[in-house]
């Protein structure tokens, strides 16, 4: 078959669904014929332009007559396609370089239409690709090569039940997992990485454990960037939110048994802990369902406690990245270094305010846990967390509503600080002093 009659036929394929379902088996036998010949005469091949373009207008016809048509995709299964397609892809990444690249990426690109839909296949061809293939397939540099191994990977976790077991059941630092959210900020098309965590890896309940135990930095921070999407579209409705939840609270609360080591501008630690702490701020703001699953959480007392350490660190030594900076705009063309922890404490704020919402519960938490005066602490401009000012004056409403004990507490506060505090100003609070000098906080009438 020549190359010319392969590229017809590619071309061809894409036109109509008619065309794809008639197609003659033929055709299937030919080119099956032609990589058999190219597996075990690869030196010629990889020495030849004329032969690697044949090679790829094979996968290219195979790619395409697999698009929506489970007869081609069986057909294809009862040859010795598939066998000769990963030995012929598996030589190309051990001898990779940008010469074999569209070979490498319709190659993939056939794979992963032939499983799209066919759960049979699905079975059949996981077995044949975990882990080796799909290893060294991820090892190639390319962020569209990326896309369709992590395309087909997706589907191939459609059906083969088993195979969210077997990549969890390797514990290394090269787990499938941890490799995939790694090519994450340079895949081609970022929403099979988004669709493989929320489908396939979240439901595991050793998927976090591992990111945040064997994970590197980019591992970590690019699950938290796919959290962050989650949480802010709600897109995906089906994903464990309570298991996630509960497992985010949990680790943050590990990172931040001491601060001071966030104090590093340099520390790795301290980047993913404020991504963490975000993450968790951000699905406090998400829905109800995440506002009552952390509410039974530890979050709220964990939030506490380090809002208290982090205040109190920053009133304890001025130059602490806890201390609240009031400095002036950096001039024209001036940058300012961005520590690590830039936002953390708003995002604290942030957090209690979202969970005190329209909740008695957590508002008598908050007071019983002595977090009011702390909220009031954050109430002054602080660069270093942009709008905290603003969090805290929305965390005081919440945590004042409909809670005369709150009021009350809030009320008592040294009376210069609180009249003249400008937090109140279109809050929709207000300071009340009665006759006898007492001071009491109520709703603007």
């Amino acid at each position: 078959m020549e190359a010319l009659q392969l590229s017809q036929i590619a071309s061809q394929l894409l036109e109509r669904d008619a065309k794809r379902a008639n197609l003659p088996i033929q055709i299937f036998k030919d080119v099956t014929e032609l990589l058999e010949h190219w597996n075990s005469d690869f030196d010629d091949l990889s020495q030849n332009e004329n032969k690697l373009e044949e090679l790829t207008l094979c996968f290219r016809v195979l790619r395409n007559s697999c698009v929506k048509c489970e007869r081609n995709q069986n057909e294809i299964m009862k040859l010795t396609t598939v066998l000769t397609t990963l030995k012929v892809l598996q030589k190309i990444c051990e001898d990779y370089s940008s010469k074999y690249h569209s070979a490498l990426l319709c190659g993939c690109q056939f794979l992963g239409n032939l499983v799209a839909g066919n759960t049979t296949n699905q079975k059949t061809i996981w077995s044949l690709v975990f882990p080796t293939f799909l290893k060294s397939a991820l090892k190639i540099n390319s962020p569209k090569v990326t896309s369709a191994v992590v395309m087909m990977m997706y589907n191939l976790m459609k059906g083969a039940h088993c195979a969210r077991d077997n990549v969890f059941s390797d514990t290394s630092v090269d787990n499938l997992s941890l490799v995939v959210i790694e090519k994450w900020s340079e895949i081609h098309d970022q929403d099979w990485v988004v669709l493989c965590i929320t489908d396939h890896f979240l439901p595991s309940g050793l998927f976090l454990s591992l990111v945040f135990g064997e994970g590197s930095l980019t591992c970590k921070s690019s699950l938290l960037d796919v959290l962050d999407h989650i949480f802010e579209t709600g897109d995906f409705p089906f994903f464990p939110q309570t298991n996630v939840l509960n497992v985010l609270s949990m680790q943050l609360m590990q990172q931040c048994d001491d601060i001071s080591l966030m104090e590093e501008a340099t520390s790795q630690d301290a980047i993913v802990t404020t991504k963490l702490l975000h993450t968790l701020s951000v699905a406090t703001s998400s829905s109800n369902e995440s506002r009552e699953i952390l509410a039974k959480s530890p979050l709220l007392k964990t939030v506490v406690d380090i809002l208290r350490r982090v205040i109190l660190a920053g009133k304890l030594n001025e130059s602490s990245v806890f201390a609240n900076s009031n400095k002036p705009s950096p001039s024209a063309g001036a940058e300012e270094p961005i520590h690590p922890v830039m936002g953390f404490k708003r995002d604290l704020v942030r957090i209690i305010g979202n969970l005190s919402y329209k909740n008695l519960k957590v508002q008598d938490e908050v007071r019983d846990l002595e977090g009011l005066p702390l909220i009031f602490e954050c109430c002054n401009i602080d660069d270093r967390n942009p709008f905290v000012r603003q969090w805290a004056v929305f965390a005081i409403r919440n945590l004042c509503e409909n809670n005369a004990e709150n009021q009350a507490i809030l009320a008592q506060l040294e009376r210069h600080s609180v009249v003249e505090n400008p937090i109140f100003q279109n809050s929709g609070l207000e300071v009340v002093e009665s006759s006898d000098g007492h001071l009491s906080i109520k709703p603007v009438t």
